[in-house]
């Protein structure tokens, strides 16, 4: 009976065999179907540089509370620089590292966003004087590595509802931007995608203006990003920040906070 019933069960592997093998034909045929369609704001990790934010380090008299006006503060610690209103967190900086460094190198345009070329880091900060006027707070000192240093200036604006953070390093080619990650990160439509962007690597898609926001968050604001001339990444792919990517010796940082929800 055995060597009856082996022969009447061949048929019916071969032919597991066979859809096994087109369904993976077909898994294969749609995964590059759609690889050729992504979208042009899609960046590959490849294309932007890792760059890890290196040592803080504020002089004496910088620490503290700078009052801005209307209910908005911004806090400067070893910890981090952190803008507020009204008790409400709109932004922060990476915890306990450098929130901006700088790139010297260049950015050459793809069709997939662009590429970066980076021949030196400078990822150490350190803030040595601020000056607090109503509705201004400027802080200045230098972005450095073990062999060079560039001046660094950040100003921290209220402007009406908005709050403006505008990064200033002279001679350098980009300035990178660390945020502290924050979940539910989405992009906006029409320059970044729809979608939340954690694990993954995005170009601004060009021509994306410095007044329009390119992303919100869990804290209820929105963040655009200038200048609109510069090329622009958001590189989440890393664990414990969120880094943004400006090809320019300036990046500005335009925060909107949206209503929060009222639980019923």
């Amino acid at each position: 009976m055995s060597g009856e019933g082996s022969p009447s069960r061949k048929p019916s592997r071969d032919i597991s065999k066979s859809m096994v093998a087109l369904v993976v034909s077909c898994a294969a045929a749609a995964v590059l179907g759609a690889v050729s369609y992504l979208p042009p704001y899609l960046g590959r990790t490849d294309t932007v540089r890792d760059v890890t934010p290196g040592l803080l380090e504020i002089g004496p008299g910088v620490r503290g509370v700078a009052v801005l006006g209307k209910g908005a503060t911004a806090s400067v610690y070893l910890s981090g620089i952190r803008i507020e209103r009204d008790d409400r967190i709109l932004t922060e900086t990476v915890r306990a590292g450098a929130p901006v460094s700088a790139i010297l190198g260049t950015v050459r345009r793809t069709d997939s966003g662009a590429h970066e070329s980076v021949t030196q880091v400078l990822n150490n900060v350190r803030i040595t004087e601020a000056r607090i006027l109503p509705g201004v707070a400027t802080y200045e000192g230098i972005v450095f590595s073990e062999t060079e240093s560039l001046p660094l200036r950040i100003r921290i604006e209220l402007a009406g509802r908005l709050v403006r953070i505008g990064i200033s390093v002279p001679g350098a080619a980009a300035v990178v931007v660390h945020l502290d990650p924050k979940a539910a990160t989405y992009g906006i439509q029409p320059y970044l995608p729809a979608r939340n962007l954690r694990l993954g690597t995005w170009w601004v898609r060009a021509g994306a203006p410095a007044d329009k926001p390119l992303f919100r968050t869990i804290l209820h604001t929105q963040v655009a990003v200038g200048p609109g001339r510069a090329p622009r990444a958001m590189d989440l792919s890393h664990m414990g920040r969120h880094d943004i990517h400006v090809w320019a010796s300036t990046a500005l940082l335009t925060i909107s906070p949206t209503p929060i929800p009222v639980a019923h």
